[in-house]
């Protein structure tokens, strides 16, 4: 089983800078993760609005003959595709929300190790166990 110590303490004990590299580097991919949902949540919408307005247009077609039940299957099944695209877009916004709050909660935990690291004791201790 790994075990922390052997995961982040390498040569002269550099493993707090390690972890407060990742920390740092963290908040970048949240905010990155966000975007990238955000984008997504703007060509989902788009796509719905656009399978919803094809939907309407089923209407316009002869409704005679053999092809009625034809445009029926169509329009239902449109109508569908559109609304699961919606149900979608709103997950991704309610995702959007959660990564958010998540960065925040980061950003509030790499401020408290800022705090502590520009202590003079908490350097002093990093750096006498470098040169250890």
């Amino acid at each position: 089983m790994s075990q922390f110590v052997d995961s982040f303490w390498g040569e002269k004990n550099n493993g707090f800078d390690v972890l407060y590299h990742n920390m740092k580097h963290g908040q970048t991919s949240t905010k990155d993760l966000a975007d990238f949902i955000r984008e997504s949540v703007t060509i989902e919408d788009i796509y719905s609005r656009s399978m919803t307005k094809l939907a309407k247009t089923t209407s316009n077609y002869s409704q005679l003959g053999t092809f009625a039940p034809v445009w029926e299957v169509l329009k239902s099944s449109t109508e569908k595709l559109a609304s699961s695209h919606l149900d979608l877009v709103r997950k991704l916004q309610e995702l959007i929300k959660e990564v958010q709050k998540y960065g925040d909660e980061q950003t509030k935990a790499h401020k408290k190790v800022l705090i502590k690291h520009h202590r003079p004791g908490t350097m002093g201790v990093i750096l006498r166990l470098r040169c250890a």
